[in-house]
């Protein structure tokens, strides 16, 4: 499968019309890396634990002392969730005071060759992180 690149409209729940930004990363890129490629976009120094959400599942760092099954986000990659346009991913940040990302799929191109070292970016944005 050839590498694709996924643009994503990220935006702050709450303020969505006042806060958010658009990102570029490689479908390659593992989950883990897109939480701290959120994070980064917004300022955010990753202070905290995070989570994702997609289609009934949840991504997470693994912890030994979870009740619930878990899937481990650093084992897995973008290209693996299938996503389609319009497909909206919840990103769950620090939950003493949980912050929430809504991560929405705009656009798939096939990414050029030697353009791998590139991603992720920041393309666009508004508002302070």
């Amino acid at each position: 499968m050839a590498t694709k690149v996924y643009t994503f409209h990220i935006t702050y729940e709450g303020l969505e019309n006042h806060i958010w930004r658009k990102i570029a990363v490689s479908s390659n890129c593992r989950l883990d890396q897109l939480g701290y490629a959120v994070l980064a976009a917004f300022d955010t120094m990753a202070y905290h634990l995070f989570e994702f959400c997609y289609k009934d599942e949840r991504f997470e760092i693994p912890n030994e002392d979870a009740l619930d099954e878990q899937i481990d986000m650093a084992a897995f990659k973008l290209h693996q969730l299938e996503l389609k346009i319009g497909s909206r991913i919840r990103m769950d940040y620090d939950f003493g005071t949980t912050q929430t990302f809504w991560i929405e799929l705009i656009d798939i191109k096939d990414m050029q060759r030697g353009q791998g070292r590139k991603y992720p970016y920041i393309i666009d944005g508004a508002g302070c992180g």
